[in-house]
């Protein structure tokens, strides 16, 4: 049952980068509020929002599983048959999220992982942004706090501990640092300078 303080979120995203519209981005942003993006409730409840009749929500449900943007997991319990929705991430959510920095949410680089691979456009995206704007997405501080947590907040050349920095090896796999994070190493700001020779 609808509550007088539940609401819905439908972001601009929702509608422009999905190119959702009408029920199914109504479907789309119920799930997407819910405690990890899974909607465990009753399709009754999204009745409730949308106004719709069980088949018509049905194939709004499947129609979104289809596109990729949800994941359905089927659910057996003494016999009977249940559905859970997930919100599957694209391309865009990740670019939102991660990279833009469009939502408050604090983010860990375990929830990056479940990224198994990144898709071009991703990895293309992140290489089309000037070096600054890269340093200060939520993308590269998660990567450098991992790196500086790993590396016990020391330089990995004097092992001093002030002013750290977070060096690349190498700029071979920019845009994909978290699927190499061999590639990145916790030095001191001094260290730094000297491997790339900058003057004081």
């Amino acid at each position: 049952m609808i509550k007088d303080k539940n609401y819905i979120n439908i972001y601009k995203w929702m509608i422009e980068d999905l190119n959702l519209s009408g029920t199914d981005v109504i479907v789309y942003a119920m799930i997407y509020g819910f405690k990890d993006k899974e909607f465990k409730g009753t399709v009754s409840y999204i009745q409730q929002w949308t106004g719709v009749s069980k088949n018509t929500l049905y194939k709004v449900l499947k129609s979104l599983v289809d596109k990729g943007l949800l994941t359905k997991r089927e659910i057996y319990k003494k016999g009977n048959k249940f559905c859970t929705y997930k919100i599957k991430e694209t391309d865009t959510n990740f670019i939102k999220q991660y990279v833009l920095g469009k939502y408050s949410k604090t983010y860990t680089i375990e929830q990056m992982l479940e990224y198994k691979r990144f898709s071009n456009k991703e990895i293309n995206y992140i290489k089309t942004l000037k070096y600054k704007k890269f340093l200060n997405t939520p993308y590269w501080k998660i990567i450098s706090k991992h790196i500086k947590d790993n590396a016990d907040n020391h330089c990995a050349l004097c092992n001093s501990t002030k002013q750290l920095n977070v060096h690349h090896r190498t700029y071979e796999h920019h845009g994909d640092e978290l699927h190499h994070i061999n590639d990145i190493v916790c030095i001191c700001k001094q260290c730094h300078q000297k491997v790339h020779n900058i003057k004081k």
